[in-house]
């Protein structure tokens, strides 16, 4: 049975989890917005198109676009990492940067 210290420490807990949840997510896309850059300009913006040497470029893009839809923040005021899960917004990055649309789970 909880006692009241430990629902607290849960209760705190969420309420850093709540409060890091924006420079989670703001940290996450500048990870996703870098990734785009190195590789939107070989989808070639008028018949997206791609040239069939840089597919494994582009797959690898993907794969590493779809890891950060469960990401993980490491707080810098106190080392605590915690987890969030950003599938929306990963998906909409990629779907406007490189016109590709990530299946569902």
């Amino acid at each position: 049975m909880e006692d009241l210290n430990t629902f607290r420490a849960g209760d705190e807990w969420e309420s850093q989890w709540e409060a890091n949840k924006i420079a989670a997510q703001d940290e996450c896309m500048m990870e996703v917005d870098n990734i785009l850059m190195e590789v939107e300009h070989i989808v070639h913006d008028l018949d997206q198109r791609l040239h069939v040497q840089n597919t494994r470029v582009l797959a690898k893009a993907i794969d590493q676009l779809e890891e950060l839809i469960n990401y993980r923040y490491v707080d810098p005021y106190n080392d605590e990492p915690y987890d969030y899960v950003f599938t929306k917004q990963v998906k909409r990055a990629l779907q406007d940067g490189l016109s590709f649309e990530l299946g569902e789970d």
